[in-house]
């Protein structure tokens, strides 16, 4: 999925640990559709950055060849483990909904599975996001 589109610089996101054959292929086509350009991919994000010289030719041919490839790498799958952020944000809600309930009506122990749900899930995402929160 192509997540920023710019003259000369495009980022893409792909599923991760996408194998690096796939990558270098990638590369060899957008080396082929604009000479000197750079792809750089971050296996633990899913983060894929091409940059090139920009001109009205060399953007088209690079989109055109990058979508294309783009299409063929989402379609590996994902050895993550853990369920997308989505989830993740949507299991906090419903844990620290659950935790505040079970504690309104005196249930600790629910509590207690609840607010350690939550933790879990809080934990998760703090990782996810640890590079943005201690800038």
């Amino acid at each position: 999925m192509l997540q920023s589109v710019l003259p000369g610089r495009i980022r893409a996101r792909l599923p991760l640990n996408v194998p690096q054959d796939e990558v270098d292929s990638l590369g060899a086509a957008l080396e082929k559709a604009a000479s000197g350009s750079t792809v750089q991919y971050n296996p633990r994000s899913g983060s894929l950055l091409v940059i090139w010289t920009p001109g009205p030719k060399r953007d088209a041919a690079v989109l055109k060849a990058l979508s294309a490839r783009v299409k063929t790498a989402a379609a590996c799958p994902t050895k993550t483990g853990w369920p997308p952020m989505k989830t993740v944000k949507q299991g906090m809600a419903l844990s620290l909904g659950v935790a505040l309930t079970a504690l309104a009506f005196k249930s600790e122990r629910v509590h207690i599975w609840a607010g350690g749900a939550f933790a879990a899930l809080l934990s998760r995402h703090l990782y996810m996001y640890r590079k943005r929160l201690f800038k």
